[in-house]
Parts: C-alpha cells; structure tokens; sequence
C-alpha cells in the first residue's frame, strides 16, 4: 500500500524534547566516526543490501519506481550520499505489497541505542483499579503513517537508493545547481 502523496510533514516538527535535538544532530552523537565504523567493518564485515531483482537487473523498472516515489512526494535528489540503501516488496495478508527499505548499511553507520526498558504484556496483568468500571482504550491506526513525515537532506542522505542520471528524470536542478543529463542523482 502506498499513498497517493506522502510528506505532509516535517519528522523535526512533530518529534519533542530529547528526540528532536537527536534528529537534528544525526553526526553526533549516533553516527560512528570513520575510525569506528572502520573497526565495525573489519568485525562484522560491510552491510550488504538488498535488492528486488526486478528493479535491480532492468533499468525500466527500477526507472519507472523512482518516478512514482517522486511523483508521490516519497523521495528528493542529491548529488551524493552518505549511505545507500536497498529496496523491495513482500505482500501482506490482505494481499496489498508492503514497501521494505533495506536499511543495514545505514544502521552500520550508527552507535548501537541505549538499552530501554519496557514494559512486557504480563506487566498489564498486575494493573489493579480501584473503581470497577476497569480500562478503557482505543486502538486506531493511520493508514500509511511512516509515509507522512518527510526528514531533511541532511539526514535523507543517509538513504540513498541507486543513482540514476538526471536526464532520464527530466531532472535539470539539484540542491540549487544546475546539472547535466549525464549527472547522476541519488
């Protein structure tokens, strides 16, 4: 399932406190430094990701993908990238295709979060009430809700997907430089 536009918001406008100020500092404190990530590597080996066959072996396809992902407002263009990441699709139960971003190599980049602790669905089993009325609670989902946040260039490049030249876009301009139709765009 895919939205007929996404974007509709800024991720740093809706985010409060803590997590606000990480988004806006992505390099530091999250992000490894080259040294570090340099020592990952050499353990676990360089992220690999992965790729629908489909978009990856033709050109027309992987094409005509990123041209519906711009024209629902889903991706910008850079000249570079940090990080590029993989892409491809697995049905749901209903039967719709989800959308999946392979994101391991951007993942590699980061410092491993702080541990969290949650609480387990047996800790629900301990609530006590003291009127007999018990909880009430809604559930209701937002269709295609990571779709609707948009992040800023300087955290999109950390997910770049293949490059492709700007010409075969009908792209003339990025990040406020002219480019040529042999100029490839991430």
């Amino acid at each position: 399932s895919w939205p007929v536009k996404a974007g509709n918001c800024f991720l740093s406008e809706v985010l409060r406190g803590e997590d606000a100020e990480d988004l806006g500092k992505l390099q530091e404190p999250l992000c490894l430094s080259d040294r570090e990530l340099a020592g990952r590597m050499t353990v676990e080996g360089k992220a690999r990701v992965y790729w629908d066959p489909v978009l990856d072996h033709y050109f027309s396809e992987y094409l005509g993908f990123v041209k519906q992902l711009r024209n629902r407002n889903m991706v910008t263009f850079a000249l570079s990238c940090s990080t590029q990441v993989g892409v491809f699709f697995v049905t749901k139960k209903s039967g719709q295709i989800r959308l999946i971003v392979d994101c391991r190599a951007t993942h590699q980049r980061l410092r491993r979060p702080p541990r969290t602790s949650l609480a387990s669905t047996s800790a629900l089993c301990d609530v006590a009430f003291q009127n007999k009325d018990g909880l009430k609670y809604a559930c209701h989902g937002v269709p295609d809700c990571f779709y609707q946040f948009s992040i800023h260039r300087e955290l999109a490049r950390y997910f770049g997907m293949n490059p492709i030249r700007a010409g075969d876009l009908n792209i003339h301009v990025v990040d406020h430089i002219r480019v040529e139709p042999s100029t490839l765009v991430y």
